[in-house]
């Protein structure tokens, strides 16, 4: 017993020093761009390391799962080379990824280092076919905005935020929207609660033309590998939220289930394009990726296709029970698969 417990340690002693060693070669390799060294000496040389580091981590993670028994879920590349697969980025912008961001989701940092890492592991095994990212677009008036919301006597913009915002509120004068008429609110606020869901104000995140509405530049990187590495193709990207009297988490319907054209047009091609896995990452968590894969998870043409980069994603709220329950029955029932990329 006392010799298991002290392979576990050492197991998990050079698991932990393999990824700090990791993230200094890339911190490295960014410094090295930085100072105008040759691009493709850099690159071949942390690529050569890189693959090596995933080789004995992954030996080391097996290892763990053997001498624990704890399932963490390792990404089998072999099954995913040379099939049509999709990943989709549900906004990984600035503001929620970013320790200055205007809405800061905790775990972000750690989750987008993954999400880099897990590109750039696989960007040369023929595993990542074509890749959609989802952006937050709003303006300042947006109903989940604080300027968009009036409370008190005198009144005044709302300056107690997030907070959540229910039709009874807003029927009752607690709460009165600034640019949508009153009925128009009432409507949309008792259509969402219908479905099980509650309104919420956030701190003003992801304006149009804002830095924080962009990618971070790690993530930039990845994706610019990854495009050379893959003769040129381009990454893509779908605006969502700029409809000012609705909020839209979902990368395809409006929080009321309402589904705009332009979106559906974008369902309809993913669907058509009849890929073998779509892996899933980004944040957060417990709102815009589960609203999409809920979206997702309501049309049987993505059933058994569904794979989710756990370590990939980070959430407001780590023990939201909607989610724990989506995220069983999605691999219960629709043969989604959860897995870390990294």
């Amino acid at each position: 017993e006392e010799k298991e417990q002290f392979l576990i340690l050492k197991v998990r002693e050079y698991w932990n020093a393999i990824r700090k060693f990791n993230d200094k070669t890339r911190c490295l390799v960014q410094e090295l761009q930085k100072q105008s060294f040759p691009g493709s000496q850099v690159q071949a040389r942390y690529e050569e390391i890189y693959y090596k580091l995933k080789v004995i981590e992954e030996f080391y993670r097996t290892k763990n799962v053997q001498l624990t028994g704890i399932y963490i879920g390792i990404m089998n590349t072999d099954k995913f080379k040379g099939k049509k697969n999709l990943l989709l980025i549900i906004d990984a912008q600035k503001d929620f990824v970013e320790s200055g961001g205007k809405l800061f989701v905790m775990g972000a940092p750690e989750a987008m280092k993954n999400l880099c890492s897990f590109i750039d592991v696989n960007r040369k095994l023929g595993v990542i076919s074509e890749i959609l990212l989802t952006r937050d677009d709003h303006y300042h008036t947006h109903i989940g905005m604080p300027c968009a919301w009036l409370e008190g006597n005198p009144r005044h913009i709302i300056n107690n935020y997030p907070i959540t915002i229910t039709a009874k509120q807003v029927e009752d004068g607690v709460y009165e929207p600034r640019f949508i008429q009153k009925e128009v609110a009432i409507s949309y606020l008792k259509a969402i609660e219908a479905k099980g869901e509650i309104h919420h104000v956030w701190p003003e995140h992801c304006l149009h033309g804002d830095v924080g509405q962009q990618f971070p530049e790690q993530l930039m990187n990845s994706l610019k590998w990854w495009s050379e590495e893959n003769s040129g193709k381009h990454f893509l990207t779908l605006e969502k939220g700029s409809r000012d009297d609705a909020e839209m988490y979902s990368a395809f319907s409006y929080a009321d289930g309402s589904m705009p054209e332009h979106t559906k047009s974008v369902l309809n091609n993913l669907a058509e394009q009849n890929f073998n896995y779509i892996f899933v990452a980004g944040g957060a968590k417990d709102f815009c990726v589960r609203s999409t894969l809920q979206d997702l998870a309501a049309d049987e043409r993505f059933k058994g296709k569904l794979v989710l980069l756990e370590d990939c994603m980070a959430a407001i709220n780590t023990k939201c029970q909607i989610t724990e329950k989506l995220w069983k029955n999605l691999v219960e029932n629709f043969g989604a698969e959860i897995m870390r990329g990294y």
